[in-house]
């Protein structure tokens, strides 16, 4: 007798070509996550897919837009509320700006601030051990260098990893300095009876990757979904961004938000291979 997979939700209401580059450089996270759960891709929230989906993962900055306040933000903090697991990784520190995320954080009730960007080595917080179990908290990296836009504002127990005290920024351009302690790039934060996770890694570093499925486990051994009390039900499930044009791919001038973290290098190489 076959065994129902659980389902796991990918929300990409970015741009087209933000969807495009999630399909390239996340292709083999993607794969790993499809042989333990059904996995679906959509750039919209519907009642059923809050009902069925034991984590939604939230894959771009498309969700920090302003116009989507008022909808998807509580939509997806009421989900959490009700038990169900929101993960914001792979893109979604990439394509946001700092008062995007500020608003963002105020209509789902979060008190998260926008941190910091570079590299820099982190550890692995032991107290994970028993809020992920031996068995999830093994798969996870002791230690690993990261570059990753940081939050602040985030409680002690909610960091997964941490900068240490010897911790220094590495990078080619700007001096060693000592990093900010204070601040995490990755956080698991209890939300009612479910959790919002953030993973701020902008690389898909393997270490992030192996984070992002150790949450997935834990959320998917928490059982089925209970009712979600939806007190937004006659709200639209919109649908966020453009369809790509049948000339290819483009990004204009002031395609991406003003402050967006993400590599303009990357974004070159990634359309100089769709070129070719």
């Amino acid at each position: 007798m076959s065994v129902t997979k659980p389902q796991i939700l990918l929300l990409q209401l970015g741009e087209a070509y933000e969807k495009e580059i999630f399909d390239d450089l996340y292709s083999g996270l993607c794969t790993e996550i499809e042989e333990h759960y059904t996995v679906i891709k959509t750039s919209s929230l519907t009642t059923e897919h809050l009902a069925h989906s034991e984590a939604i993962v939230v894959t771009d900055g498309g969700l920090s837009r302003k116009k989507h306040r008022t909808t998807i933000q509580i939509r997806l903090s009421e989900y959490a509320k009700a038990g169900g697991t929101v993960i914001l990784a792979c893109l979604f520190s990439s394509f946001v700006s700092g008062p995007e995320f500020a608003g963002m954080c105020r209509s789902m009730n979060l008190p998260w601030d926008w941190g910091d960007y570079h590299r820099t080595v982190f550890a692995l917080n032991p107290a994970f051990a028993n809020v992920f179990g031996n068995e999830a908290f093994k798969t996870l990296e002791q230690s690993y260098s990261m570059k990753a836009v940081h939050l602040g504002n985030v409680h002690a127990a909610d960091k997964v990893y941490v900068p240490t005290d010897h911790s220094r920024v590495q990078s080619a351009v700007f001096p060693p300095d000592r990093v900010d302690t204070a601040q995490t790039p990755a956080v698991w934060q209890k939300h009612g009876q479910g959790h919002i996770a953030y993973i701020g890694d902008v690389n898909n570093e393997s270490g992030s990757q192996a984070l992002i499925m150790a949450m997935l486990g834990i959320a998917a051994k928490g059982g089925p979904r209970q009712a979600v009390a939806d007190e937004n039900a006659d709200l639209p499930a919109l649908v966020s961004g453009c369809e790509m044009c049948e000339g290819g791919l483009e990004i204009s001038q002031g395609a991406l938000p003003e402050s967006s973290i993400i590599d303009r290098a990357l974004i070159v190489e990634y359309m100089c291979t769709m070129a070719m």
